[in-house]
């Protein structure tokens, strides 16, 4: 895994849970990724928009967990 050999690139997790959400559409592992990438970069005080559009598709896989009907932003400009 390579998160485990370069635990620095936290910009994977952000990746990972765009693919995660986006793609496969399973939003337990999106969630994961999300936070932990939220987590990473706020201790770093790193990728600020990429953070902001984490917390945003947080909340969204949060509110499609919870059963809300989200609509999709597929169009987003960070994809």
């Amino acid at each position: 895994d390579v998160l485990d050999k370069q635990p620095e690139k936290i910009q994977l997790l952000y990746c990972l849970g765009l693919v995660n959400y986006f793609v496969k559409r399973d939003f337990t592992s999106a969630m994961r990724d999300f936070q932990a990438f939220i987590q990473k970069a706020t201790v770093g005080n790193t990728f600020g928009s990429s953070v902001t559009f984490a917390k945003q598709y947080l909340e969204e896989v949060q509110a499609s967990l919870a059963g809300d009907d989200v609509p999709p932003i597929l169009s987003s400009a960070a994809m």
